[in-house]
């Protein structure tokens, strides 16, 4: 781990990206890319601005070409809807990743999951970690996506806390860095492995863990973690 130059007794809460981070997705079939083929077959050529709207809205698959304004057969869209489950299905958590929200919500930290994502990728999410983080934000459910000011607004709300007083970790530089270090909050890249291009990276889980719960710290919430 690179030494955050940051002092951690001032840290009120830990906010996580979602996918990449806490969870993998062990048969990731591409989703997006699958959708841009089938719905470029009917004359609706997806961008990545498609992308970004379509996780604003809590939208089904099945509402995706009345969204986009594209004609697309039920049965194409059946098989989408299975390939989808079969996707679904397979997420998995890391290693690291129960541990690490149990052990920052006992040491008194508030902890958040904040990501961009559709619908149907949120039930699964919260059913590996129910009761395990305090606040969940969703893109689908603020109208905003990452790295854009507003979800980290309402991330900051949501948890009751000042942006300054939020960490936030994520597999992104663009998102889970950058963007929350630009409106205020301390922004941190996970980097499983390779070699890091920001003095702010983690190398897992439990080196967030370790730094924010360790000897050294003085948590100031400890037991005294807000409802």
């Amino acid at each position: 781990m690179l030494k955050p130059k940051i002092d951690p007794t001032k840290i009120r809460a830990v906010a996580f990206d979602v996918y990449g981070t806490l969870v993998d997705i062990q048969n990731d079939t591409e989703m997006f890319d699958v959708l841009r083929a089938v719905f470029g077959e009917h004359g609706r050529n997806l961008t990545f601005e498609d992308r970004d709207a379509m996780m604003r809205q809590p939208l089904e698959l099945r509402d995706l070409p009345d969204f986009l304004g594209v004609q697309v057969p039920t049965e194409a869209i059946g098989r989408l809807e299975q390939q989808l489950a079969t996707e679904v299905a397979s997420i998995a958590p890391f290693k690291d990743a129960t541990e690490t929200l149990s052990r920052l919500r006992k040491a008194g930290y508030r902890v958040a999951l904040c990501s961009n994502l559709s619908l149907s990728y949120a039930p699964p999410i919260l059913e590996l970690f129910d009761g395990l983080a305090d606040v969940f934000i969703w893109s689908f459910e603020v109208g905003a996506v990452k790295p854009e000011p507003e979800i980290y607004r309402k991330l900051c709300e949501k948890l009751g806390c000042e942006a300054h007083e939020v960490l936030m970790v994520g597999d992104s530089l663009k998102s889970d860095h950058a963007g929350p270090r630009k409106a205020g909050l301390h922004g941190f890249h996970l980097l499983r492995s390779g070699e890091p291009v920001v003095p702010e990276t983690f190398r897992s889980l439990t080196e967030v863990a370790d730094w924010l719960t360790g000897p050294q710290v003085q948590q100031p919430l400890q037991g005294q973690r807000p409802d």
